[in-house]
């Protein structure tokens, strides 16, 4: 047993070493997507995994594939963490998308080197991840990032009184959970009024990011409806989406309650879009909730 202990520490050795460098070369790649403005692509949240599972599948004398793979993405996201500077509420939202990635290149190279290196077809998979890896990277390669989001309530509230409370200055108190994780948090709401011209400043803190205000205006008024437009967004949600329109609109039923239904538009930034996509539209739908809960009811 003593004349295996060298041969253990130097495979231990190339193992950490492994890690190490590709955590480092991930890191790298991470500084120059973000130089080509390139950081919300597909290019990081898939690129970025398959390039590190790649390259821990192939260190050589590893016996569990996948666990290595495992453990160095692992690292990368605290490393993304602590040395990259993203967010608490960034890293474990795209976590899944890289832990999937490498579990899908672990199982392929350990198929692929359970077979002599030699059935290529378990090598499709990683093909097909690189090929997703691209979406984003340009506009030809990008899909519709234009989104839209409606939530409905009834309320006893009569239109008159819902009209009264939209013209007041009123503050957020609750938030969905998944709003108060991680995102940054509406401290503050200034400016009142229901007329064209009026204002709404939104301030966010707290949550990832520099805190900053988001400023909509009143662009449309209807007897039973008001339009508003962002003007400007300095929060860090402009990182992730960009707000376009949010209608709130009412109308009285035959049973004498009333329907609320707040409508947002926005445009995505992350991609992937099957990815990103339904989880944007979800957080979305949760701020259309809470507009309601909190501006009207």
């Amino acid at each position: 047993m003593l004349n295996n202990h060298p041969f253990h520490y130097h495979f231990l050795n190339k193992q950490i070493l492994s890690l190490l460098l590709t955590v480092i070369f991930a890191c790298v790649l991470y500084k120059l997507l973000d130089y080509y403005s390139l950081k919300h692509s597909a290019a990081l949240f898939i690129g970025i995994p398959v390039f590190m599972a790649s390259l821990l599948a192939i260190t050589p004398n590893i016996t569990h594939i996948t666990r290595h793979i495992i453990i160095g993405m692992s690292l990368g996201l605290i490393a993304s963490f602590i040395f990259l500077k993203e967010g608490s509420f960034c890293v474990p939202m795209t976590a899944p998308l890289f832990l999937l990635s490498g579990v899908i290149i672990g199982f392929c190279f350990s198929k692929f080197k359970l077979l002599n290196y030699k059935s290529y077809i378990y090598l499709l998979p990683v093909a097909i991840l690189l090929t997703l890896a691209f979406e984003g990277t340009t506009s030809s390669l990008t899909i519709d990032r234009n989104n839209t989001v409606e939530f409905s309530r009834v309320t006893t509230l009569s239109a008159k009184q819902i009209n009264t409370r939209l013209s007041q200055n009123r503050q957020f108190k609750t938030l969905p959970f998944l709003l108060s994780w991680g995102f940054p948090q509406p401290a503050s709401v200034s400016g009142e009024g229901t007329n064209i011209g009026d204002f709404r400043s939104i301030y966010f803190s707290g949550g990832e990011g520099k805190p900053g205000h988001a400023v909509f205006k009143i662009v449309e008024r209807t007897e039973n409806s008001i339009t508003f437009a962002l003007l400007k967004d300095e929060s860090h949600i402009s990182h992730w989406l960009k707000w376009k329109s949010s209608k709130v609109s009412w109308q009285t039923l035959d049973s004498g309650d009333t329907r609320i239904t707040w409508t947002i538009d926005y445009e995505r930034k992350l991609d992937p879009s099957w990815y990103f996509g339904p989880l944007q539209k979800y957080a979305v739908e949760l701020a259309t909730e809470a507009l309601i809960d909190n501006m009207i009811l």
